[in-house]
């Protein structure tokens, strides 16, 4: 996505610029959230088991991630969260089996750099394991020193334990589970997402000259495209 050039942005126009574009986004995450209201779960879809199959279903839209209604798994990303800008592996394992292929660098520039995650919203779908969800946060990072906000994506493998309690699956898991996994965080509605976060830190860091030096200094860490950096 190209950079915001020209005219100086004043703080209203960006607000509202971003309002409308993040509604435009999200728009068919939300589609069908009132049917989730009292309902402990996704509704339950029948995914095919080949790859050339879940490519269609993700083409056609017959699965989508909408707003997640789901009370433990809301909450399990938001403690992972607090616990990620921590710092402290300990507290980090609370919310995950293992870490995985989990990058030390980022752990510790988070730890070193951000001072709270905040207004983190997820989306969710089922996973191709019955019990299992994908799921997808939109939230922003507050980092110490620096007032201007910057946009935050994840994207998480959600099973429960014998208990019924949710945690962060980094295991590895079927090699159909894995290529449905990538298939839907890499689809249509991910990349929408992605292109928001891009535009949200351009526009964030041609008014704030401070956040974008920290930006260019530590550019590895603010990677929202597919072979694009800032």
């Amino acid at each position: 996505m190209e950079k915001i050039r020209g005219k100086k942005i004043t703080s209203y126009g960006i607000f509202v610029v971003l309002i409308l574009l993040i509604a435009a986004v999200l728009i068919p995450f939300g589609q069908n959230a009132n049917a989730d209201n009292g309902n402990s779960g996704i509704r339950i879809t029948h995914h095919n088991s080949n790859r050339e199959s879940a490519e269609k279903e993700e083409q056609t839209n017959t699965v989508s991630f909408r707003e997640c209604g789901i009370f433990g798994i809301k909450k399990l990303i938001h403690d992972y969260y607090d616990a990620y800008a921590s710092g402290d592996d300990k507290e980090i394992l609370k919310y995950i089996d293992t870490f995985g292929d989990m990058s030390q660098e980022e752990r510790d520039f988070a730890r070193d750099n951000v001072e709270r995650y905040m207004d983190i919203r997820c989306y969710s779908m089922e996973g191709y394991i019955e019990g299992s969800y994908l799921v997808v946060s939109y939230g922003y990072a507050k980092y110490i020193g620096i007032d201007t906000t910057v946009p935050v994506i994840g994207t998480f493998f959600v099973r429960a334990n014998s208990g019924g309690n949710y945690y962060i699956c980094n295991s590895v898991v079927s090699n159909e589970s894995s290529a449905y996994n990538e298939i839907m965080f890499g689809g249509r509605q991910i990349q929408e997402l992605r292109e928001v976060a891009q535009y949200e830190l351009d526009t964030a860091c041609e008014v704030d000259e401070k956040l974008r030096e920290f930006v260019e200094e530590h550019k590895e860490y603010f990677i929202y495209l597919d072979g694009n950096e800032n």
